[in-house]
């Protein structure tokens, strides 16, 4: 079975770029654009959000709203692991809301070795690889 991964507000290029990246390394990707549809997700127990097994978020433009859904999935104690995607210079962002320890943050630009390990270190999978 697949892995799922659900991506969260990322910008179109970037999105496409995790999209392709991520199928090419066989995981199953949906997309959500707003923090808000995760949390409603989440509260109605949604099967969207139950059989999620990592959650990628794209800070770019989402701060206030990512913050916020960092912190109730945190009280929730319902979190797959997370990898937050932040430009340089942007640590601070990753931080409000969420202890070091919660999540994997990810600076942009990266290659895609670096997501990679990033998802294999989240997951507790080694061996995770683009197909050729």
């Amino acid at each position: 079975m697949k892995r799922h991964i659900l991506l969260l507000g990322s910008e179109q290029g970037l999105e496409l770029i995790l999209t392709l990246l991520l199928k090419q390394a066989n995981f199953r990707v949906s997309r959500c654009r707003k923090a808000e549809t995760v949390l409603a997700g989440n509260a109605s127990g949604s099967p969207l959000f139950g059989d999620v097994d990592l959650l990628i978020i794209d800070m770019a433009g989402t701060e206030g709203e990512v913050n916020r859904l960092l912190r109730e999935l945190k009280a929730a104690r319902a979190v797959p692991p997370i990898i937050l995607i932040t430009p340089y210079g942007n640590e601070d962002l990753a931080e409000t809301g969420v202890g070091s320890d919660t999540a994997i943050v990810l600076h942009t630009p990266f290659e895609s070795a670096e997501l990679m390990a990033c998802i294999a270190r989240a997951t507790g999978e080694n061996g995770i690889t683009l197909n050729p």
